[in-house]
């Protein structure tokens, strides 16, 4: 049965995990913890049916409970967020990437909180009252946090490029 749950549910918790992460490493082992983690907890399932959402309650709360990490590289974290660019012209990949990378340098900014209610609302779909179940906080805080996220990215990417200014 754990066989089948872990072959079912890695390439989504995975993906929200690489999301709120921005590391692959980090990302593998919060999943990994994920599934420990619901091992030893699993009597405290009551319904089957919502497995799904048990798992990726505990994971991003892991994720959330991890210290961050201080990046000594600049690996190139935009994959976690697009899909498939090869039909666009390589133009528009440019400047698409180039967009990419400020946003997502912005969002990496964020404390973790905010980060997290933002990329469970835009890549998870998930409401504000499914993010505070999963977040274990309250729904006014969620909408706190997102609006603060949103009004930070503004911000952020408003600002004149430094390229601009010289």
């Amino acid at each position: 049965m754990w066989r089948s749950i872990v072959q079912g549910f890695s390439g989504s918790l995975y993906a929200v995990a690489l999301r709120m992460l921005l590391d692959e490493h980090e990302a593998q082992d919060a999943v990994q913890e994920t599934f420990l983690k619901a091992f030893r907890a699993r009597r405290q399932l009551r319904d089957t049916r919502t497995i799904g959402g048990w798992l990726r309650q505990i994971l991003i709360r892991h994720c959330l409970d991890k210290p961050p990490r201080p990046r000594a590289d600049e690996q190139d974290r935009t994959w976690a967020f697009v899909s498939d660019t090869s039909e666009a012209s390589p133009q528009s990949q440019a400047a698409s990437r180039q967009e990419l990378d400020r946003t997502l340098a912005a969002v990496e900014s964020l404390p973790p909180r905010q980060r997290a209610c933002l990329v469970l609302t835009v890549f998870e779909q998930m409401n504000a009252r499914e993010i505070a179940d999963a977040m274990g906080i309250s729904h006014g805080a969620v909408r706190r946090y997102l609006h603060e996220a949103r009004q930070r990215l503004v911000e952020i990417t408003s600002e004149p490029r430094a390229e601009a200014r010289t």
